[in-house]
């Protein structure tokens, strides 16, 4: 079920990529707004500000991944001949693709407004967190927007339940990589190893309660 249901899901990304299209457009002029707010920036504020970008980008996308299954009766027909694994899995590997996708997109976006170049090694440093990070949030964030489909007001409520649970998990990205005493950046084990935790932590407990809602709601 779930190859089937990756499958769905890119296809759907040919049919309709005006949806994400809009998450493209959306990261951009987030990014051209912070470029004409900072000017001299170091390594570290613009590693934090990617975050950033992360975070805005990923609730647009988030609150989009439950739109096709809210259409008709499509979700109940679901619960019938599918497992809530196979779906949450696929839901989640989807938007973690999407959410790579961005960090490219902003990666060179970056490198074209600040005059700030990363060296190799800092950027394959950068590439031991993206993964970790990238899968919580899409985790937590596939979660809630599972939760919430369907329901009134649902931007609003996924906005209440998606930021105070990330908060962790944004303190750990803006702390996990940061300038050294040379100025270069450098991966803070300490805080590397609990972001390994949240990971665990995230991925483990949001699969559970989304496989618990699938059936029980």
């Amino acid at each position: 079920m779930l190859v089937h249901f990756l499958k769905k899901e890119f296809t759907l990304l040919l049919k309709t990529p005006e949806k994400f299209f809009s998450v493209f457009l959306f990261s951009f002029l987030i990014v051209l707004l912070f470029s004409l707010s900072f000017h001299d920036v170091s390594r570290a504020s613009v590693v934090g500000l990617y975050w950033i970008y992360i975070l805005f980008a990923g609730v647009l996308r988030f609150n989009q991944s439950f739109d096709d299954e809210n259409e008709g009766n499509a979700w109940d027909l679901l619960k019938i001949n599918s497992t809530g694994l196979g779906l949450f899995g696929a839901k989640v590997i989807f938007n973690f693709v999407i959410l790579l996708l961005l960090s490219l997109f902003f990666f060179v976006v970056e490198q074209a407004i600040f005059p700030v170049y990363f060296l190799r090694s800092e950027i394959l440093l950068f590439l031991k967190v993206i993964p970790l990070a990238l899968i919580s949030f899409a985790v937590i964030g596939t979660l809630f927007s599972g939760f919430i489909t369907g329901g009134t007001f649902k931007e609003l409520l996924f906005t209440l339940l998606f930021y105070p649970l990330s908060l962790p998990l944004i303190l750990v990205c803006f702390f996990v990589v940061g300038e050294g005493s040379t100025g270069m950046l450098v991966l803070h084990l300490e805080w590397y190893r609990f972001l390994v935790g949240v990971a665990l932590i995230y991925c483990i407990a949001s699969t559970m309660m989304f496989d618990y809602y699938y059936q029980e709601s």
